[in-house]
């Protein structure tokens, strides 16, 4: 049973409200979908979306499939879930978001960065 106090929080969309491009992505989200909140796959879903934009750019204006790929490789990203780097393997190192559970509602407590 979750119980009030801090707590780890796999990767979601953040609580941070001083994160102007979550704000933004949770106002653009709510606002196409009839004011619906975004989940942890929306979210996800917009990062991956965007993580692919960002290597096909990296990759040039006649970017192969092996140009993506290896613009993957390495690339460090911010998304809506949180930063992240990518190792040559394409495994992500990510941030961690601390959310407190007060009156059984998580609040935004901090996020932690992965080691450099």
């Amino acid at each position: 049973a979750v119980q009030q106090g801090a707590s780890h929080h796999p990767p979601t969309l953040r609580h941070d409200t001083s994160n102007a491009k979550v704000q933004d992505f949770i106002k653009s989200y709510k606002k196409a979908n009839k004011n619906a909140d975004p989940n942890t796959f929306t979210a996800l879903g917009y990062d991956s979306v965007y993580m692919m934009k960002q290597a096909i750019e990296k990759a040039g204006k006649n970017a192969t499939r092996e140009g993506v790929r290896n613009a993957i490789a390495g690339m460090s990203f911010e998304g809506v879930t949180g930063n992240f780097t990518l190792d040559k393997k394409g495994s992500p190192k990510k941030s961690v978001v601390v959310l407190e559970l007060k009156d059984g509602k998580p609040q935004y407590k901090t996020t932690i960065q992965p080691a450099k």
